[in-house]
């Protein structure tokens, strides 16, 4: 990434993206720390780090798209039968897009960390896990299953908040390979296995 444009900054925004888009804050019927404005800083950012990961940017249209469907929920909450199909739609999309952000994350990662350091492997284990738990609930049929069993979503809104600090954690972590002066070079070779 160019002197002028250091990654740290476009880490962090990544990491605040998440942040909006995991957490719920309400008052009253109005989420005060919407989804949208997550998903439109995630699509900044998958947009700045283009010159540091060429493919990211071709990530910038889905965020978007998902930024626009957070925002008429926000507006106008899209639930209910009619909707079922996008729904379905629109968790596969973020899937993909989760799963090649981390994808891209988990290489700069390896590039830039200490030997020794295994943030890369932790970022593609996050990857592969939030892939399999989030194509599982994006199947309308468990739906039955977890509102039946209160044991089975207490399992599946533990293993959500597991995933939640874990994104967190990595994209903090990777954020913290940088100084905040932006001097750091990421040419480095990925450590051995």
């Amino acid at each position: 990434m160019s002197p002028e444009r250091p990654i740290r900054p476009v880490l962090t925004q990544l990491a605040w993206g998440y942040v909006l888009i995991y957490l719920n804050f309400n008052l009253g019927p109005v989420d005060i720390l919407p989804d949208f404005v997550g998903w439109f800083l995630l699509a900044d950012g998958v947009g700045k780090l283009g010159e540091e990961l060429p493919s990211l940017p071709l990530l910038r249209p889905l965020a978007l798209g998902l930024g626009v469907w957070a925002l008429a929920d926000w507006l106008l909450p899209l639930e209910g039968q009619l909707f079922t199909v996008p729904l379905l739609i629109v968790r596969l999309v973020r899937v993909y897009f989760d799963f090649q952000l981390f994808h891209d994350l988990a290489g700069l990662a390896a590039r830039v960390q200490p030997p020794g350091r295994r943030l890369d492997r932790s970022m593609t284990q996050l990857r592969n896990t939030q892939a399999v738990l989030d194509t599982l609930l994006s199947l309308p049929v468990l739906y039955p299953v977890l509102l039946d069993y209160s044991a089975v979503t207490w399992l599946v809104l533990a293993a959500a908040l597991v995933l939640i600090v874990w994104t967190l954690y990595c994209l903090f972590a990777l954020r913290n390979l940088f100084p905040a002066d932006g001097s750091q070079d990421t040419s480095a070779p990925a450590d051995a296995p």
